[in-house]
């Protein structure tokens, strides 16, 4: 894939902050073959955490970035372990026993743990998730001045209550994704991932996404998606998954749940009542495949503000 043609890739990204903020770890913990619903950048501030299979040392300064839809297996700390699984620490309990904020005004201890995180997704056309499709896998970054740069104005945003907060903070979540895509651009051990890009500008696939995406809670028929795409509704299915390697009933119950974590996380509406409103008929189906894809039950998104740890 040429720069140019990436740069009309990185052009239609639509990159969602969710948070960002300083941690000490109070007591080593382990969380083993996660894989997040979300992106997440961690810098090591002081201490140590050990990342990945082999777990590779991440030193201060040193960052570990996860992509959506990547496996991580993460030890925080000094040993010894907690292993935490999968799941991490779901609940406020585990939040409180684990892991302590640090403000800005705070002094951050020397031979302590502690870590700086951001949240976000990055999704081409306002869709699919540009990491879950590359299949990138968790990946260590060397000390970088301009992601620091970013990251430190972030965590000063966040902690004000000023006016437009966050908008300033949607800019320099963007800002962070292009540092971000540069850096996977460029490895050698990315190119073949990279190159899947090519096809994301073809017209047809584009009119597909922005139909669904728009009609979540609509009849989503073949029949229906064919004709924006102007594709025969015989073939339609076969063209989506040549494409992107994704089934398009799959994919689209993946949007309807993405939608539904969404507004579970921003609005107080009835969990059944958001269900059936983007086509899920049986609340039962909802919460099981709601628990598959996310690893966590509905009613959970709720009981608390999820850890990125």
């Amino acid at each position: 894939m040429s720069r140019s043609t990436f740069n009309r890739v990185i052009d239609s990204l639509e990159v969602i902050y969710h948070k960002s903020g300083t941690t000490l770890i109070k007591e080593g913990f382990e969380i083993k073959a996660q894989v997040r619903a979300e992106s997440v950048l961690i810098q090591q501030v002081s201490g140590e955490s050990f990342v990945g299979k082999d777990y590779e040392k991440l030193n201060p300064g040193e960052y570990y970035f996860i992509p959506r839809g990547a496996e991580i297996t993460i030890r925080y700390g000094r040993g010894p372990y907690t292993d935490m699984g999968p799941d991490g620490l779901l609940t406020l309990e585990d939040q409180e026993r684990f892991l302590q904020p640090v403000s800005l005004k705070d002094k951050i201890p020397a031979n302590g743990c502690v870590i700086r995180y951001v949240d976000f997704s990055m999704l081409i056309h306002n869709a699919i998730s540009i990491f879950l499709l590359l299949g990138i896998p968790a990946f260590k970054i060397e000390r970088n001045d301009s992601i620091n740069d970013v990251l430190k104005r972030m965590l000063i945003e966040e902690d004000t209550s000023q006016l437009g907060k966050n908008m300033i903070l949607g800019a320099y979540g963007k800002e962070l994704s292009i540092l971000i895509s540069r850096l996977f651009f460029d490895r050698p051990e990315f190119k073949s991932k990279v190159e899947k890009l090519d096809y994301l500008l073809d017209r047809r696939l584009i009119n597909i996404i922005n139909y669904v995406q728009e009609n979540l809670g609509g009849e989503l028929t073949n029949s229906k998606i064919s004709a924006v795409a102007f594709v025969s509704k015989d073939y339609v299915g076969q063209f989506f998954k040549a494409m992107t390697q994704l089934n398009l009933q799959d994919y689209i119950e993946q949007r309807r749940l993405e939608k539904a974590y969404q507004m579970l996380r921003s609005s107080n509406d009835n969990i059944q009542e958001i269900a059936q409103r983007l086509g899920f008929k049986d609340p039962a189906y909802f919460s099981r495949r709601f628990k598959k894809h996310f690893n966590v039950v509905a009613k959970d998104v709720r009981r608390s503000d999820p850890t990125i740890l």
